[in-house]
């Protein structure tokens, strides 16, 4: 969930001092490669090797998008800590990624993350290729709010409803000038940078630029766009920002004058900061619906004109308190030093002014105090982020930063529930920026999950982010940087079977007992639907054989099964007297998405031959199992469960290769490490499985 409007304090702007230059105590550089992972942990569609190679808990999703309209438009990212694809915040986050590498290659050539900005910037305009099949379509949405109704890992959401599609075109009534400005913007941009890397590519982002622009010029309305996103991203500013912004990239992109003298034209209609006034407005910064200023900080580049840089100027003076400037949109600092205008997602705007005061300070151009306070403005926010005021704003980086982030797949809940366990989100999504303070008092920010306001994260959020500290990092001094990685250690319980003693009788002619078996999928490394498990209830009917009897003599059955089910007969596992039975499950959707759809109940009972005494508590799936109510089912590592031909839980030894079952350890080794009966590292070993090295040089695994 995102803010859409402008939401201002009625405060009075806070008397502050002119930005300084902070010392450095922060890694730039590291904070840079993070943000630059994030958008790969967004990403939707079917996932690359470059990405698979950095996170294990992402995994492919959404490959049906756009099939309601006979396109394929996988791909792009998720928005925010939902699901859904917006391409005008898309296309203006890669916008603005491409810009922060042209404005400040050297962050990203001399740290070596140059090959993941590319990577992001290839991502996103990939995508944004597909919308746009024709001259006259483009599709700018995929999802809607029905998605927010839905709390569950975006490898799931497709399971639980339908992903639909929309377009507009280039008549007035169905048009949608801003998101194609936007995106025309950005691929511009991308064509830029591409244009000696990836000559092809380019060539076929300029022409769709071209193509966009063209379809936003036509229809020169929203009204195709704004119903469709309702309340999400409307487009409140208009179009003409857009059109300008990407015009004046256009022109960068070929040198027809034509786009230049549109970009001007469109920047005639930006509005004023004050009623009746003349100046164009300059205290609301460059966010995804508003890029007026950045259309003026490229006018001003293209053209040297200071009509265009003086609202840039403006707002750096008046986001850091200098020159008496005043502004319609009042300003609180908070204690540790954050400019904050909106109290939602207040980060994403300090930001945005920052940026934007970093690609003036690098203009041939710039005045030197309006540069060295751009500077200071920047790293001041950056430092911010980073920890300044003792509570970090970035996900992964340092020690004290935000673990309840509003993001689905990063909770990786199995309950479909934001405010269930687990009460600490699985993954840390890193790299990933929340929204910051939602007043001029840092408490104003709280580390839980359900506030969306202060604590969600989105693609846009980090995408000024960005720009600003690859700035600061290539001001201070860049550094050769580590990739770092989003490869995690499962926590141990994606899979599981929990069992109880249903009812049993050991009395009468006919023994039986009825287990209640409960195969549960919290799967989150990545998230992932089963379709095709199947459970391995291990029985010793040693007695039963020996009495002359054979397993052909037993009956299995199911009381009753939360979802259809297969059994087997018992089958002989090698080992005397011990036999197994598979329940198959083969076709059932099992999935984190909710209490029911995470879970399978089998109530599955096995009967004795009549006449024959059959002690079935010898038997291993039954070692220490109680009752059936909620306070006594247990995880039953004895009962198998296999995905296909994978064992996903279960320890039993009976059909295993490769784990010895002992109850002493043997003589001949020394420990390697200690894990629980879920496979989970803990330091000591109680009764668990314990890897041992053998005097032989052989690693085992045993059953302690």
């Amino acid at each position: 969930m995102k803010a859409i409007t402008k939401l201002f304090f009625a405060a009075a702007i806070t008397a502050a001092s002119p930005c300084v230059t902070l010392a450095q105590n922060y890694n730039y550089g590291e904070s840079l490669a993070k943000s630059l992972l994030f958008y790969q942990l967004q990403e939707s569609g079917k996932l690359s090797q470059e990405t698979l190679s950095r996170t294990n808990w992402r995994g492919d999703c959404c490959l049906k998008d756009g099939q309601d309209n006979n396109i394929d438009l996988t791909g792009g990212w998720n928005d925010a800590g939902d699901n859904a694809k917006f391409n005008l915040p898309m296309s203006f986050s890669s916008m603005v990624l491409a810009w922060s590498y042209l404005n400040n290659p050297t962050a990203y050539t001399g740290s070596g993350q140059e090959k993941w900005l590319l990577h992001d910037i290839k991502w996103a305009n990939d995508y944004f290729v597909k919308c746009n099949p024709d001259a006259d379509t483009y599709y700018f949405q995929v999802s809607n709010e029905q998605d927010h109704s839905w709390w569950v890992a975006t490898e799931i959401i497709e399971e639980m409803m339908t992903r639909p599609s929309y377009k507009v075109d280039g008549t007035s009534g169905k048009g949608g000038s801003c998101v194609c400005g936007e995106t025309a913007a950005s691929l511009a941009a991308a064509s830029i940078i591409l244009k000696d890397k990836d000559p092809e590519r380019s060539k076929t982002y300029l022409e769709h630029a071209k193509t966009l622009l063209a379809l936003g010029e036509k229809a020169k309305s929203d009204e195709g766009y704004n119903p469709a996103v309702g309340s999400l991203y409307h487009s409140w500013s208009g179009f003409y920002d857009e059109l300008s912004l990407a015009s004046a990239w256009l022109y960068q992109a070929t040198g027809d004058k034509t786009y230049l003298d549109k970009a001007k034209d469109y920047a005639t209609h930006f509005g004023k900061e004050f009623q009746g006034g003349s100046e164009t407005s300059y205290s609301w910064p460059i966010c995804w619906d508003d890029v007026h200023l950045g259309a003026c900080m490229k006018l001003a580049e293209l053209t040297g004109d200071e009509t265009y840089s003086k609202p840039i100027e403006n707002m750096i003076d008046y986001w850091c308190g200098r020159n008496n400037v005043k502004g319609s949109n009042p300003i609180n600092r908070t204690q540790g030093g954050l400019p904050v205008m909106s109290n939602w997602g207040s980060i994403r705007y300090a930001a945005g002014a920052a940026f934007m005061g970093e690609v003036y300070a690098k203009w041939d151009k710039a005045k030197a105090d309006y540069k060295t306070a751009a500077d200071g403005l920047a790293q001041q926010i950056t430092n911010y982020v980073l920890g300044s005021s003792g509570q970090v704003f970035q996900v992964g980086y340092g020690t004290n930063y935000p673990t309840h982030e509003h993001h689905r797949t990063a909770h990786g809940s199995w309950n479909n529930n934001m405010a269930d366990e687990p009460d600490q989100n699985r993954h840390v999504l890193q790299g990933a920026v929340v929204g910051g303070p939602s007043s001029g008092d840092d408490s104003s920010y709280k580390d839980v999950r359900n506030n969306y306001e202060t604590n969600e994260v989105a693609c846009d959020y980090n995408a000024c982010y960005t720009g600003m500290v690859a700035a600061v990092f290539e001001n201070t001094g860049v550094k050769k940087v580590a990739d770092p990685s989003a490869i995690e250690t499962p926590d141990g319980k994606e899979f599981f079977v929990e069992s109880g003693i249903n009812c049993q009788d050991s009395q009468n002619q006919t023994n039986f007992v009825e287990l209640k078996i409960i195969v549960r999928n919290h799967t989150a490394w990545p998230a992932r639907v089963s379709k095709n498990l199947h459970v391995r209830v291990y029985y010793d009917i040693s007695d039963v054989l020996k009495a002359g009897k054979s397993a052909s003599d037993f009956t299995l059955s199911t009381n009753y099964a939360q979802k259809p089910v297969k059994i087997s007969k018992l089958e002989p596992t090698g080992k005397d007297g011990i036999y197994y039975a598979d329940l198959d499950l083969t076709g059932d959707k099992i999935m984190p998405a909710g209490q029911d759809p995470s879970r399978c109940e089998i109530q599955f009972r096995v009967s004795g031959p009549q006449g024959v005494k059959w002690d079935y508590m010898k038997s291993p799936s039954l070692e220490g199992v109680g009752g059936s109510s909620q306070n006594e089912m247990k995880s039953n590592v004895n009962i198998e469960l296999f995905d296909g031909t994978t064992k996903v839980w279960g320890t039993y030894t009976g059909a295993v290769t490769g784990i010895s079952q002992t109850k002493s350890k043997p003589s001949n080794f020394r420990t390697v490490g200690y894990y629980d009966l879920t496979g989970r590292r803990v330091s000591s070993s109680h009764h668990g499985l314990t890897v041992v090295k053998m005097s032989d040089g052989t690693v085992k695994k045993v059953i302690l």
